[in-house]
């Protein structure tokens, strides 16, 4: 059985890539290519057709999210210049493990205000976690 899901997953991804003027490597190559396409396309159909899928997605984030906010809560923040991310986490927080969880709770936490590369607009105001002593 696990032979003949094998085969049919060379035919599936290897045998759209085969042309008589490709080497084997171009044809593995683009064999790959679309395999990565396919799964690609697979999480985003799931992503926005299936609550389940969204919930499995964000279950290792669930863990992370509350190891950072554990013994912390969310304190309201307005950027001003020269501010990044780090600095106002750093602000707020005297003990950091991994200062990359803290990033992606903040992004979760203002998604229309922090982009994905965690640029930050001047005036907004955003959560942040803050120990519960250091609450400014």
């Amino acid at each position: 059985m696990k032979l003949i899901l094998l085969i049919l997953l060379v035919i599936a991804f290897i045998g759209p890539a085969v042309d008589k003027e490709k080497s084997i490597g171009e044809v593995f190559k683009d064999s790959l290519i679309n395999y990565v396409s396919s799964v690609d396309r697979t999480v985003s159909f799931l992503s926005s057709h299936s609550e389940t899928f969204n919930e499995i997605k964000e279950f290792p984030f669930r863990n992370s999210y509350e190891d950072v906010m554990k013994d912390r809560v969310f304190v309201k923040h307005t950027v001003t210049g020269g501010e990044n991310l780090d600095s106002i986490i750093k602000l707020y927080n005297s003990q950091i493990d991994d200062i990359d969880e803290f990033r992606k709770v903040v992004l979760y936490e203002n998604k229309e205000n922090v982009s994905s590369d965690y640029s930050l607009i001047v005036g907004t105001t955003i959560l942040i976690p803050s120990d519960i002593n250091n609450s400014l």
